[in-house]
């Protein structure tokens, strides 16, 4: 297929993707009251986007320089979201933070980065599917996690893990970046599993049905070989 035909065909895609992104990035730099918003928009979503492409290196020193700024972003992110949970109308705050998001969002922070992974993304998309009263950001927030350990425990990407947990949160190892990054959403009072999620016990049956929906397009990059099913099967278990 040709490069302007492919152009045509993901033009409409595009041209959402950006209207979205900027209609929220505007709402939370003028709307005074509406961070609250801001978390399941963007603040979630958007670190999950940079960790999409981050935790898709096994080794960091290949892509120094975009993983040094992807790793300065989650802190930004982080550090004005922080401020903006207790004064709301902080402006330098609220910019850097829309700044930092957009930068996540526009593939400035997929340079080099292989494509990203995605699986997390579309472990989510299930969610929505089931129940689409789900917000997108609060769902990656518990999917990520538990894609996490459904790699470390099969002994993938423990490196990237690590140094994500120990630049970005202080700790170490990928139970350490677990623990960093739930106890940033436990900050915001927001859902850390499944049941948190969905607002009820989500069984044995309710977790296959997730994982039924995400089989019909397993996206994500699994090492050569891989039963796609299982590795989103324990991710499931694991939210």
């Amino acid at each position: 297929m040709k490069c302007w035909t492919r152009m045509a065909l993901l033009m409409p895609y595009l041209l959402r993707h950006l209207f979205k992104s900027f209609i929220n990035v505007f709402v939370i730099l003028f709307h005074p009251n509406c961070f609250s918003q801001a978390w399941v928009m963007v603040y979630c979503r958007a670190n999950v986007n940079i960790l999409e492409f981050l935790t898709n290196i096994d080794d960091p020193q290949q892509v120094e320089t975009t993983y040094a700024i992807d790793i300065s972003m989650i802190r930004s992110i982080i550090k004005s979201g922080n401020i903006l949970q207790k004064k709301n109308d902080d402006y330098n705050a609220r910019a850097n933070f829309c700044w930092a998001s957009t930068c996540a969002l526009n593939q400035l922070s997929g340079v080099a980065m292989q494509g990203g992974c995605w699986a997390v993304h579309l472990l989510e998309h299930a969610m929505g599917a089931i129940d689409p009263k789900i917000s997108h950001g609060a769902g990656l927030g518990v999917a990520f996690p538990a894609f996490v350990r459904a790699n470390a425990e099969r002994g993938l990407r423990l490196q990237t893990y690590d140094r994500i947990a120990k630049e970005v949160f202080d700790e170490q190892g990928w139970e350490g970046l677990i623990k960093g990054f739930q106890a940033m959403l436990k900050q915001w009072e927001h859902p850390i599993t499944l049941n948190q999620l969905f607002g009820r016990e989500m069984d044995q049956s309710e977790r296959e049905e997730l994982l039924k929906v995400y089989m019909m397009r397993p996206i994500g990059k699994y090492p050569e070989g891989a039963n796609k099913e299982e590795f989103a099967r324990d991710a499931y278990k694991y939210m």
